[in-house]
Formats: structure tokens, C-alpha cells, sequence
């Protein structure tokens, strides 16, 4: 596990300058067990310092997820992502939409 989170550390370190010129991050992550995905975590845990750098402060966020069930599983999933944003003094947007349906049939097109 340490050493998992060590290559990830690594990562968001080689990576940094990049995320931190862009406009915008948006995190994504299936959601597992109605929770964020262990790799994800890493990587919020290895992008920890930037949050006392505030080197993403005011960038705008966002987040999505995906799993196989249509319930609401995904809750805990995007709101995590969100709070990772908005400790990292972030602008949070989403995108206006209302729920869609329980069924894969009742889903609007877009």
C-alpha cells in the first residue's frame, strides 16, 4: 500500500506543473462499494500538498463517476470528489442537469 501511494506521489510530482497551468480539472472515478476507487483516493492523497501550496485555488472543478447499478450509489462518490475540490480552494461547477431515471430505456438522449 505505502508504495502504491509513493508511485502516486511520484506522479502527481512529475505531472504537477501540467494540472497546475490548466483552466480546469475535472476528477472522474468509478465508484466502488457506493465510494470513491481506491486509486482515485491515492491520488487525492498524493495531491494533498497542493491543497497548502492552494496551487489550484480558484480553478474551476468538476467530477463524474460511473458504476453498474442505477441507484444512487454514486452520491458518495461525487460529493467526496467535490469536497476534494473545495479543500483545494476550487470552483466547483456541475452541470445543471436534472435526475434522469432509474432504467436505462427512460434516460433522455442528448
Amino acid at each position: 500500500m505505502a508504495d502504491r501511494l509513493l508511485r502516486q506521489r511520484h506522479w502527481v510530482q512529475r505531472h504537477g506543473d501540467q494540472l497546475d497551468a490548466a483552466d480546469a480539472i475535472v476528477f472522474g472515478c468509478p465508484t466502488s462499494m457506493g465510494k470513491i476507487s481506491a486509486e482515485m483516493k491515492r491520488f487525492v492523497d498524493a495531491a494533498a500538498g497542493n491543497r497548502f501550496t492552494q496551487s489550484w485555488r480558484n480553478k474551476i472543478a468538476g467530477a463524474f463517476t460511473n458504476s453498474s447499478s442505477f441507484t444512487g450509489d454514486k452520491l458518495n462518490t461525487l460529493v467526496g470528489l467535490m469536497i476534494t475540490a473545495l479543500q483545494h480552494g476550487m470552483i466547483y461547477v456541475g452541470l445543471g442537469m436534472l435526475p434522469a431515471a432509474n432504467r436505462p430505456d427512460g434516460i433522455p438522449p442528448l
